[in-house]
Protein backbone atom coordinates (compact mmCIF):
# COMPACT_ATOMS: atom_id res chain seq x y z
CA UNK A 1 0.00 0.00 0.00
CA UNK A 2 1.59 3.07 -1.06
CA UNK A 3 2.06 6.13 1.78
CA UNK A 4 0.15 8.39 2.38
CA UNK A 5 0.61 11.72 0.93
CA UNK A 6 1.21 14.87 4.13
CA UNK A 7 -1.83 16.99 3.52
CA UNK A 8 -1.27 20.98 2.77
CA UNK A 9 -3.68 23.34 4.33
CA UNK A 10 -3.14 27.15 3.30
CA UNK A 11 -4.42 29.72 5.86
CA UNK A 12 -5.26 33.15 5.07
CA UNK A 13 -4.65 35.34 8.25
CA UNK A 14 -6.13 39.43 8.19
CA UNK A 15 -3.63 42.23 8.50
CA UNK A 16 -5.52 44.38 10.78
CA UNK A 17 -3.68 44.89 13.91
CA UNK A 18 -1.94 41.55 14.96
CA UNK A 19 -4.63 39.63 16.47
CA UNK A 20 -5.79 37.72 13.74
CA UNK A 21 -2.24 36.98 13.29
CA UNK A 22 -1.31 35.53 17.27
CA UNK A 23 -4.40 33.82 17.55
CA UNK A 24 -3.80 32.15 13.94
CA UNK A 25 -0.62 31.06 15.24
CA UNK A 26 -1.30 29.80 18.07
CA UNK A 27 -3.90 27.30 16.31
CA UNK A 28 -1.22 26.66 13.61
CA UNK A 29 0.97 25.40 16.89
CA UNK A 30 -2.17 23.32 17.97
CA UNK A 31 -1.95 21.46 14.44
CA UNK A 32 1.50 20.25 14.44
CA UNK A 33 1.06 18.87 18.04
CA UNK A 34 -2.38 17.03 16.79
CA UNK A 35 -1.71 16.51 12.93
CA UNK A 36 2.56 17.12 12.77
CA UNK A 37 2.48 16.25 9.13
CA UNK A 38 0.47 18.94 7.83
CA UNK A 39 1.90 21.25 5.84
CA UNK A 40 0.96 24.80 6.48
CA UNK A 41 1.17 28.01 4.58
CA UNK A 42 0.23 31.31 5.39
CA UNK A 43 -0.99 34.24 3.59
CA UNK A 44 -1.08 37.23 5.65
CA UNK A 45 0.12 40.75 5.20
CA UNK A 46 0.74 40.40 9.50
CA UNK A 47 4.36 40.24 10.64
CA UNK A 48 6.07 37.09 9.11
CA UNK A 49 7.58 36.82 12.34
CA UNK A 50 4.79 36.07 14.05
CA UNK A 51 4.68 32.65 12.08
CA UNK A 52 8.60 32.04 12.58
CA UNK A 53 9.13 28.43 12.92
CA UNK A 54 5.47 26.54 12.42
CA UNK A 55 5.21 27.58 9.17
CA UNK A 56 6.42 24.98 5.93
CA UNK A 57 7.23 27.96 3.48
CA UNK A 58 8.07 32.05 4.01
CA UNK A 59 4.96 34.05 4.70
CA UNK A 60 3.74 35.85 1.80
CA UNK A 61 0.98 38.76 1.58
CA UNK A 62 -2.68 37.69 -0.46
CA UNK A 63 -4.10 40.50 -2.73
CA UNK A 64 -7.83 39.05 -1.42
CA UNK A 65 -8.20 41.34 2.25
CA UNK A 66 -9.43 44.71 2.25
CA UNK A 67 -7.99 46.93 4.87
CA UNK A 68 -9.52 48.97 7.67
CA UNK A 69 -8.11 52.43 6.94
CA UNK A 70 -6.94 53.51 10.67
CA UNK A 71 -6.25 57.53 11.03
CA UNK A 72 -4.56 56.46 14.26
CA UNK A 73 -4.97 53.54 16.77
CA UNK A 74 -8.48 55.02 17.86
CA UNK A 75 -9.91 56.83 14.87
CA UNK A 76 -11.30 54.70 12.12
CA UNK A 77 -12.15 55.80 8.90
CA UNK A 78 -15.12 54.15 7.76
CA UNK A 79 -15.70 55.38 4.10
CA UNK A 80 -12.39 54.73 3.06
CA UNK A 81 -12.66 51.64 4.67
CA UNK A 82 -16.02 50.42 2.70
CA UNK A 83 -14.21 51.86 -0.31
CA UNK A 84 -11.67 49.89 -0.07
CA UNK A 85 -14.04 46.54 0.46
CA UNK A 86 -15.65 47.65 -2.49
CA UNK A 87 -12.77 48.29 -4.62
CA UNK A 88 -11.85 44.90 -3.84
CA UNK A 89 -15.05 43.09 -5.03
CA UNK A 90 -15.09 45.15 -7.49
CA UNK A 91 -11.91 43.20 -8.97
CA UNK A 92 -13.09 39.98 -7.18
CA UNK A 93 -13.08 37.53 -10.26
CA UNK A 94 -9.28 38.55 -11.34
CA UNK A 95 -7.95 39.10 -7.64
CA UNK A 96 -8.93 35.77 -6.82
CA UNK A 97 -7.72 34.09 -9.99
CA UNK A 98 -4.49 36.00 -9.31
CA UNK A 99 -4.79 34.37 -5.88
CA UNK A 100 -5.43 30.77 -7.36
CA UNK A 101 -2.38 31.38 -9.93
CA UNK A 102 -0.11 32.00 -7.00
CA UNK A 103 -1.12 28.92 -4.92
CA UNK A 104 -2.51 25.94 -6.63
CA UNK A 105 1.09 24.54 -7.11
CA UNK A 106 1.40 24.24 -3.13
CA UNK A 107 -1.97 21.63 -3.56
CA UNK A 108 -3.31 22.45 -0.17
CA UNK A 109 -6.16 20.13 0.87
CA UNK A 110 -8.00 22.64 3.09
CA UNK A 111 -8.05 26.63 3.31
CA UNK A 112 -8.41 28.22 6.51
CA UNK A 113 -9.65 31.84 6.70
CA UNK A 114 -9.01 34.16 10.13
CA UNK A 115 -11.24 35.52 8.38
CA UNK A 116 -10.56 37.66 4.79
CA UNK A 117 -13.84 36.93 3.21
CA UNK A 118 -12.31 35.95 -0.58
CA UNK A 119 -10.84 33.35 0.16
CA UNK A 120 -14.11 31.43 0.47
CA UNK A 121 -13.91 31.98 -3.21
CA UNK A 122 -10.23 31.04 -3.32
CA UNK A 123 -11.41 27.61 -2.06
CA UNK A 124 -14.44 27.51 -4.50
CA UNK A 125 -11.98 27.69 -7.80
CA UNK A 126 -9.18 25.12 -6.28
CA UNK A 127 -12.36 22.53 -5.47
CA UNK A 128 -11.30 22.55 -1.81
CA UNK A 129 -13.11 22.82 1.58
CA UNK A 130 -12.97 26.22 3.30
CA UNK A 131 -13.21 26.97 7.15
CA UNK A 132 -13.06 30.03 8.92
CA UNK A 133 -11.90 30.88 12.46
CA UNK A 134 -12.88 33.77 14.00
CA UNK A 135 -15.26 36.12 16.61
CA UNK A 136 -16.71 38.54 13.91
CA UNK A 137 -17.24 38.57 10.05
CA UNK A 138 -16.30 41.39 8.01
CA UNK A 139 -20.35 41.66 6.75
CA UNK A 140 -21.02 42.35 10.13
CA UNK A 141 -18.01 44.87 10.93
CA UNK A 142 -18.85 46.52 7.64
CA UNK A 143 -22.85 46.71 8.33
CA UNK A 144 -23.32 49.90 10.47
CA UNK A 145 -21.24 51.83 7.75
CA UNK A 146 -22.51 50.79 5.08
CA UNK A 147 -24.67 54.12 4.36
CA UNK A 148 -21.06 55.97 4.26
CA UNK A 149 -20.51 55.10 0.41
CA UNK A 150 -22.65 54.59 -2.34
CA UNK A 151 -21.93 50.67 -3.11
CA UNK A 152 -21.59 50.24 1.24
CA UNK A 153 -25.08 47.44 0.79
CA UNK A 154 -23.47 46.14 -2.22
CA UNK A 155 -19.93 45.39 -0.02
CA UNK A 156 -22.12 43.92 2.80
CA UNK A 157 -23.74 41.47 0.25
CA UNK A 158 -20.90 40.51 -1.16
CA UNK A 159 -18.84 39.50 1.74
CA UNK A 160 -21.47 37.49 3.34
CA UNK A 161 -21.72 36.17 -0.67
CA UNK A 162 -18.19 34.86 0.11
CA UNK A 163 -18.43 33.89 3.28
CA UNK A 164 -21.93 31.34 2.22
CA UNK A 165 -19.21 29.34 -0.17
CA UNK A 166 -17.29 28.60 3.53
CA UNK A 167 -18.00 25.09 5.30
CA UNK A 168 -18.12 25.89 8.74
CA UNK A 169 -17.07 29.12 11.28
CA UNK A 170 -15.56 28.11 14.41
CA UNK A 171 -16.73 30.60 16.08
CA UNK A 172 -14.54 31.93 19.12
CA UNK A 173 -15.84 33.97 22.14
CA UNK A 174 -17.19 36.89 21.66
CA UNK A 175 -18.98 36.54 18.34
CA UNK A 176 -22.39 37.52 17.08
CA UNK A 177 -25.15 35.74 15.48
CA UNK A 178 -24.72 34.80 11.62
CA UNK A 179 -26.87 32.91 9.27
CA UNK A 180 -24.07 32.99 6.47
CA UNK A 181 -22.32 29.86 7.06
CA UNK A 182 -23.67 26.42 6.75
CA UNK A 183 -22.40 25.43 9.97
CA UNK A 184 -21.14 27.52 13.29
CA UNK A 185 -19.34 25.95 15.27
CA UNK A 186 -18.53 27.47 18.74
CA UNK A 187 -14.72 27.15 20.39
CA UNK A 188 -13.23 28.93 23.39
CA UNK A 189 -10.81 31.22 23.97
CA UNK A 190 -7.54 31.26 21.86
CA UNK A 191 -5.08 33.15 24.10
CA UNK A 192 -1.39 32.87 24.93
CA UNK A 193 -0.63 31.91 28.61
CA UNK A 194 3.04 32.95 29.76
CA UNK A 195 5.15 30.39 31.33
CA UNK A 196 7.45 32.68 32.54
CA UNK A 197 8.17 34.09 36.30
CA UNK A 198 7.88 37.94 36.65
CA UNK A 199 11.02 37.79 38.01
CA UNK A 200 12.63 36.47 35.06
CA UNK A 201 10.75 39.23 33.30
CA UNK A 202 11.71 42.11 35.02
CA UNK A 203 15.16 41.07 35.78
CA UNK A 204 16.06 40.60 31.67
CA UNK A 205 13.59 44.07 31.24
CA UNK A 206 16.90 45.50 33.48
CA UNK A 207 13.78 46.34 36.22
CA UNK A 208 14.44 46.48 40.08
CA UNK A 209 12.41 43.76 41.49
CA UNK A 210 12.22 45.92 44.81
CA UNK A 211 10.09 48.55 42.83
CA UNK A 212 6.59 48.23 44.27
CA UNK A 213 5.36 50.49 41.83
CA UNK A 214 2.46 48.87 39.52
CA UNK A 215 3.61 48.18 36.44
CA UNK A 216 1.46 49.51 33.43
CA UNK A 217 2.05 47.91 30.25
CA UNK A 218 1.45 50.37 27.21
CA UNK A 219 0.32 47.83 24.20
CA UNK A 220 -0.94 49.96 21.83
CA UNK A 221 0.03 49.30 17.68
CA UNK A 222 1.67 51.80 16.41
CA UNK A 223 2.72 53.39 19.45
CA UNK A 224 1.58 56.12 21.60
CA UNK A 225 2.94 59.80 20.80
CA UNK A 226 5.45 60.87 22.68
CA UNK A 227 3.59 63.68 24.09
CA UNK A 228 1.05 61.88 25.79
CA UNK A 229 3.31 59.10 26.99
CA UNK A 230 5.54 61.87 28.80
CA UNK A 231 2.08 63.43 30.11
CA UNK A 232 0.71 59.67 31.32
CA UNK A 233 4.21 59.46 32.86
CA UNK A 234 4.26 62.74 34.80
CA UNK A 235 0.37 62.40 35.43
CA UNK A 236 0.74 58.95 37.48
CA UNK A 237 4.17 58.86 39.27
CA UNK A 238 2.81 55.98 41.66
CA UNK A 239 2.70 53.79 38.63
CA UNK A 240 6.27 52.76 36.71
CA UNK A 241 4.77 52.62 33.21
CA UNK A 242 6.60 50.32 30.54
CA UNK A 243 6.42 50.89 26.99
CA UNK A 244 8.90 48.13 25.35
CA UNK A 245 8.68 45.79 22.30
CA UNK A 246 8.70 41.89 23.73
CA UNK A 247 10.44 40.99 20.85
CA UNK A 248 13.64 42.96 21.22
CA UNK A 249 14.01 41.15 24.35
CA UNK A 250 12.98 37.54 23.12
CA UNK A 251 9.57 37.61 24.65
CA UNK A 252 6.18 36.74 24.00
CA UNK A 253 3.47 39.61 24.31
CA UNK A 254 2.13 37.21 27.26
CA UNK A 255 5.47 37.15 28.87
CA UNK A 256 5.34 40.44 29.71
CA UNK A 257 2.03 40.83 30.62
CA UNK A 258 2.66 38.53 33.57
CA UNK A 259 5.09 40.80 34.74
CA UNK A 260 2.34 43.79 34.32
CA UNK A 261 -0.23 44.97 36.61
CA UNK A 262 -2.52 46.84 34.04
CA UNK A 263 -2.52 47.07 30.27
CA UNK A 264 -3.78 50.05 28.56
CA UNK A 265 -4.29 49.33 25.03
CA UNK A 266 -7.41 49.32 22.56
CA UNK A 267 -9.64 46.74 23.06
CA UNK A 268 -8.69 44.46 20.58
CA UNK A 269 -9.02 41.21 20.51
CA UNK A 270 -5.63 39.38 20.83
CA UNK A 271 -5.04 41.86 23.85
CA UNK A 272 -8.01 41.14 25.25
CA UNK A 273 -7.50 37.27 25.12
CA UNK A 274 -3.88 37.32 26.93
CA UNK A 275 -5.58 39.62 29.55
CA UNK A 276 -7.90 37.55 30.37
CA UNK A 277 -5.50 34.36 30.06
CA UNK A 278 -2.68 35.81 31.89
CA UNK A 279 -5.17 37.94 34.82
CA UNK A 280 -3.83 41.26 33.74
CA UNK A 281 -6.26 44.10 34.31
CA UNK A 282 -7.58 46.26 30.79
CA UNK A 283 -7.79 49.70 30.15
CA UNK A 284 -8.72 50.46 27.11
CA UNK A 285 -9.96 53.75 25.27
CA UNK A 286 -12.71 53.58 23.01
CA UNK A 287 -12.35 52.90 19.51
CA UNK A 288 -14.81 54.95 16.41
CA UNK A 289 -17.54 52.89 15.30
CA UNK A 290 -15.78 49.39 15.57
CA UNK A 291 -18.28 47.13 16.55
CA UNK A 292 -16.83 44.24 18.07
CA UNK A 293 -15.77 46.40 21.00
CA UNK A 294 -19.73 46.90 21.28
CA UNK A 295 -19.41 42.92 22.30
CA UNK A 296 -16.97 42.70 24.39
CA UNK A 297 -17.03 46.15 26.38
CA UNK A 298 -20.38 44.51 27.73
CA UNK A 299 -19.26 40.53 28.11
CA UNK A 300 -15.46 40.61 28.78
CA UNK A 301 -16.35 42.17 32.47
CA UNK A 302 -17.31 38.78 33.53
CA UNK A 303 -14.00 37.08 32.84
CA UNK A 304 -11.74 40.16 33.55
CA UNK A 305 -10.96 43.61 34.95
CA UNK A 306 -11.26 46.03 32.72
CA UNK A 307 -12.03 49.85 33.04
CA UNK A 308 -12.61 52.20 29.87
CA UNK A 309 -10.67 55.94 29.50
CA UNK A 310 -12.38 57.96 27.77
CA UNK A 311 -10.51 58.87 24.80
CA UNK A 312 -9.81 62.62 25.35
CA UNK A 313 -7.91 61.89 28.61
CA UNK A 314 -5.85 58.67 27.11
CA UNK A 315 -5.01 61.03 24.42
CA UNK A 316 -4.31 64.21 27.11
CA UNK A 317 -2.11 61.69 29.14
CA UNK A 318 -4.47 61.76 31.94
CA UNK A 319 -4.21 58.11 33.39
CA UNK A 320 -4.11 57.91 36.71
CA UNK A 321 -7.68 58.07 37.27
CA UNK A 322 -8.47 54.96 35.23
CA UNK A 323 -5.20 53.15 36.27
CA UNK A 324 -6.44 53.62 39.95
CA UNK A 325 -9.84 52.69 39.48
CA UNK A 326 -9.01 49.51 37.42
CA UNK A 327 -6.09 48.39 40.72
CA UNK A 328 -9.49 48.30 42.76
CA UNK A 329 -11.59 46.31 40.95
CA UNK A 330 -13.03 42.62 41.95
CA UNK A 331 -12.28 39.32 40.57
CA UNK A 332 -14.16 38.56 37.57
CA UNK A 333 -16.91 36.36 38.69
CA UNK A 334 -15.98 34.28 36.13
CA UNK A 335 -13.16 31.89 34.43
CA UNK A 336 -13.13 31.35 30.51
CA UNK A 337 -11.76 27.98 28.95
CA UNK A 338 -8.88 28.80 26.85
CA UNK A 339 -8.09 25.81 25.23
CA UNK A 340 -9.51 27.24 22.14
CA UNK A 341 -6.37 26.64 19.96
CA UNK A 342 -6.30 23.00 20.87
CA UNK A 343 -9.89 22.66 19.90
CA UNK A 344 -9.55 24.50 16.83
CA UNK A 345 -6.43 22.40 15.68
CA UNK A 346 -9.00 19.16 16.03
CA UNK A 347 -11.62 20.14 14.40
CA UNK A 348 -9.04 21.51 11.49
CA UNK A 349 -7.14 18.02 11.33
CA UNK A 350 -10.49 16.37 11.41
CA UNK A 351 -11.17 18.52 7.83
CA UNK A 352 -8.23 16.73 6.27
CA UNK A 353 -9.17 13.63 6.79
Amino acid sequence: MAARMPSTLLYYVSGHGFGHARRSAEVIRALRNVAPDVNVYVRSSAPAGIFKGITAGPVSASHIDAPVVERDALLLDWPATVAAAADLLRRRRAAVAREVEVVRDLGPDLVVADVPFLAGDVAAALGVRCVAVSNFTWDWIYEPHRGSHSDGAAVVRGARSSYAQMNALLQLPFGHDTDVFPQVIPVPLIARQSTREPAEVLQRLGLDAKDDRPRVLVAMRGGVAPATLDHAVASAPDFHVLNVRAEEFGFDFSDLMVASDVVVSKLGYGTLADCIANRTRLVWPPRAGFREDDVTRLEAPRYLRMREMPADQFRAGQWRDALERALSLPEPPEQMPLDGAAACARLIAAQLT
